[in-house]
């Protein structure tokens, strides 16, 4: 088994995996990390840092987006699905299986779904970068809980502002904000908030 060197490796490289570009940069940034209170850490323990990178590796071992829905140009890798450490997606995950008891099958696919857009974002660890993309989806198809899903990946994987535009009517944009604040914000209020009213609304809901 690890020894607790490892663990902490393990738990500080998939911190950072969602602010680099790939898993190489990660381990190099714990590690320079490490370096800066312990000079040549990296040299010391090179044979943990490698068993800490197998083990992050294998999260992705088992895991392949399949792009049956999407018309996109070739961009570079950088999302693979949920992690162990993720906060938001386990939490709405486990709201819809307990709270609105939605069969497995069903989460299963909106989890595949929002796994497939939220890696035609772009990586929010760049620093400059623009996406723009359009999902469509038919009539009381599930849309509102696939949009949440789809910003509860992305506040996962590092993105730190969602907008949400919500219709032309006041009416409207008040029930689908009070389904995000339902089913995502108040799985983890003291990490999210919302800003409620109309257009340009700035009343902080905390």
């Amino acid at each position: 088994m690890p020894g607790p060197q490892v663990d902490q490796l393990v738990e500080q490289i998939r911190k950072t995996l969602p602010r680099t570009q790939d898993l190489d940069a990660a381990v190099r940034d714990v590690c320079d990390g490490f370096e800066v209170f312990m000079p040549g850490f990296g040299a010391s323990h090179s044979d943990e840092i490698a068993e800490a990178r197998q083990i992050v590796e294998l999260d992705f071992e088992n895991v392949e987006i399949l792009h049956k829905h999407s018309v996109f140009r070739k961009r570079p890798r950088w999302y693979f699905g949920p992690r162990p450490t993720h906060l938001h997606w386990p939490a709405f995950r486990d709201y819809l299986l307990k709270g609105k008891e939605w069969t497995e099958d069903a989460v299963k696919g909106i989890d595949k779904a929002s796994n497939e857009i939220v890696s035609l974002l772009e990586n929010p660890a760049e620093k400059h970068f623009s996406c723009r993309g359009l999902v469509v989806g038919h009539v009381q198809s599930g849309k509102t809980a696939n949009m949440t899903a789809v910003i509860a990946k992305a506040l996962d994987a590092g993105y730190d502002t969602v907008i949400v535009l919500a219709g032309l009517t006041n009416k409207l944009r008040y029930q689908t904000q009070l389904r995000l604040s339902n089913d995502l914000v108040l799985r983890n209020r003291e990490r999210l908030f919302t800003c409620r009213g109309g257009w340009g609304g700035s009343e902080a809901e905390s």
